[in-house]
């Protein structure tokens, strides 16, 4: 999608940006959704609560359900109330990432959601390697990225990757010897 008009499709554009410029806890939210590598088709409350904790952000569940129900008027998703043992949740429609870039206004581009993207909590995969270890564990995922048109690399984190281990395998990658002729 592109950011042309102010409404796409259903999707409302122009609204998320006012979100992020009003709204403490929505900005919170959007930046966390931005660092992000992979989407997710689901996200429960307590996850997000979680991440924007991790993040040193100090956000009440009622100010998160309030800004998941303002994505959902703009068109992002479906705020879903648990019920009978149910987590409170939001059902996403759109790349979760990119609506926090574009909120954040590092983006101009919105995608649909895969529908056969994971939840959160969903083990992403069962596939065991050589090692015998899954190639996934609940406690690990798989981030993905598309380097070149026809060549995408993968890795395998922890759930609970730091800001200072993401930033000392970006040093890492840093390093890494490359053609400078673009041979």
């Amino acid at each position: 999608m592109s950011s042309r008009g102010v409404t796409l499709g259903k999707l409302h554009m122009q609204g998320l940006r006012e979100l992020y410029n009003t709204d403490k806890t929505a900005q919170a939210l959007f930046d966390t959704l931005a660092k992000r590598v992979n989407n997710s088709r689901e996200q429960r409350v307590d996850q997000l609560e979680r991440s924007l904790a991790n993040d040193g952000v100090e956000a009440s569940r009622r100010d998160i359900t309030r800004v998941l129900k303002a994505l959902e008027d703009a068109g992002c998703g479906e705020y879903i109330v648990g019920r009978k043992g149910h987590p409170s949740r939001f059902r996403w429609d759109v790349e979760m990432v990119a609506v926090g870039r574009y909120a954040a206004g590092v983006s101009t581009d919105i995608g649909q959601v895969d529908p056969g993207l994971p939840s959160e909590d969903e083990d992403i995969s069962a596939e065991v390697g050589p090692d015998g270890l899954s190639a996934a564990s609940p406690r690990e995922f798989m981030h993905g990225f598309q380097l070149r048109p026809d060549l995408p690399v993968s890795f395998r984190l922890p759930a609970d990757l730091t800001t200072a281990e993401a930033a000392r395998l970006a040093d890492f990658i840093k390093t890494l010897p490359f053609d400078l002729d673009g041979r």
